[in-house]
């Protein structure tokens, strides 16, 4: 099985988990929205389609709230990524979309902080926590977010 998790914010990125039919991590991929084009990150998911396990696949993808303090362009941009990965994974066919709301995921690894706390300080303990989960994997502010979510979707399968 292959379980996609997308962080579609700006600064996001995409990881894909390998599973064998008992749900063990068996592979790790990621990939950074901000290194390659949109078409760059249709072919990597056709890549990921092709490895063994899998089927079946699914694709959990942040849903995204627009703040009174987001710049107009992160907003357009952010929902231009959102719009395009679901164009993507309803273009398969194969590939089941999963929306999960920012708090489903951060709740199951103990990342509700207080309001007080700073962007960066959150960002920090959301990639020690990726870390924590994945050893073997060069883990980035960019990435974490990505392989959180899908990590939360594996254990939802």
């Amino acid at each position: 099985m292959i379980i996609f998790g997308t962080d579609p914010g700006v600064n996001g990125g995409m990881s894909c988990l390998h599973t064998t039919d008992i749900r063990e991590v068996i592979g790790v991929d990621t990939l950074k929205f901000s290194t390659v084009t949109e078409y760059g990150i249709w072919e990597w998911v056709q890549r990921m389609r092709t490895l063994p396990y899998s089927h079946p696949t699914h694709s959990y993808v942040e849903t995204q709230a627009v703040r009174p303090t987001d710049r107009r362009t992160n907003v357009a941009k952010l929902h231009h990524q959102w719009g395009m990965l679901r164009a993507f994974f309803i273009a398969t066919e194969e590939i089941q979309l999963h929306a999960v709301r920012p708090q489903e995921w951060q709740k199951e690894f103990k990342l509700i902080v207080p309001k007080t706390w700073s962007h960066t300080k959150k960002k920090n303990l959301h990639k020690q926590r990726a870390e924590e989960l994945f050893p073997g994997i060069k883990v980035t502010h960019a990435i974490a977010d990505a392989l959180l979510i899908a990590e939360w979707g594996r254990r939802q399968v």
